[in-house]
C-alpha cells in the first residue's frame, strides 16, 4: 500500500504517514507499540524484557520477532543491568529517539495540498 498523506486531509492518515515515512514501520503495528513503550518509560523507569512482553497486548511470538528486528536496525538495543546482571533492559537509541522527535516535530505541522 502506497500512503498519501492527501488522500484524506484527517490528522490520523497524516500521522500514519508519518510512522511509515520516519520510522519505516508498514503493515504491522507492533513495532510502533514498541517503541512507545520504551519511549513513554524513557527516563522515567527501566525497561525490561519481561516489562515489554507483559506491557503490550500482542503476542509474545511477535513482541519478541519484532524487538529482534528493531535492535538489529539500530532502533533499541539491550543492556544488563549494572547491580543484577539477570535483568535485560531495552533502551532507544539516538537514531531512534531523533526519528521519534522528528515525526513530533512534523506531526505539529498543517497538512499542505
Amino acid at each position: 500500500m502506497i500512503l498519501n498523506p492527501y488522500w484524506s486531509n484527517t490528522s490520523l492518515m497524516k500521522f500514519r504517514v508519518l510512522i511509515h515515512r520516519h520510522l519505516g514501520i508498514q503493515s504491522s503495528l507492533i513495532p510502533f507499540d514498541i517503541l512507545l513503550l520504551v519511549k513513554a518509560n524513557d527516563g522515567v523507569k527501566d525497561v525490561t524484557i519481561k516489562l515489554l512482553l507483559a506491557g503490550l497486548s500482542h503476542s509474545q511470538t511477535g513482541v519478541r520477532y519484532h524487538l529482534k528486528r528493531l535492535i538489529a536496525e539500530g532502533w533499541l538495543t539491550l543492556n544488563k543491568g549494572e547491580i543484577d546482571k539477570r535483568n535485560t533492559f531495552v533502551t532507544l537509541t539516538d537514531h531512534a529517539r531523533s526519528a521519534l522527535a522528528q515525526v513530533e516535530r512534523e506531526f505539529e505541522l498543517p497538512l499542505t495540498s
